[in-house]
């Protein structure tokens, strides 16, 4: 892989668990009992603790789990494709 395909390991490793994260159990309850459902769609404002649910959920799944971060670069299509 060259320089222009590599993907920069902070975008696709899980990010840790923080203590001080408010513990969502419903919903991760939820996101369990939905783990076959196709899509999973998961909407709120900035802050809502969207990533903080998803992390905590990825560290406690029984299944693989990929985790990539998006940034303004992803944008490009063609970009976000070819990584």
């Amino acid at each position: 892989m060259n320089s222009e395909t590599s993907v920069i390991a902070t975008k696709v490793l899980l990010p840790r668990r923080r203590a001080e994260w408010v513990r969502r159990p419903r919903l991760l309850d939820f996101l369990d009992e939905h783990i076959d459902s196709k899509l999973t769609i998961i909407v709120a404002p900035a802050g809502y603790g969207k990533s903080s649910l998803l992390i905590e959920f990825a560290h406690n799944a029984d299944i693989p789990v990929c985790w990539y971060s998006l940034d303004a670069f992803d944008r490009v299509l063609a970009s976000f494709l070819s990584t």
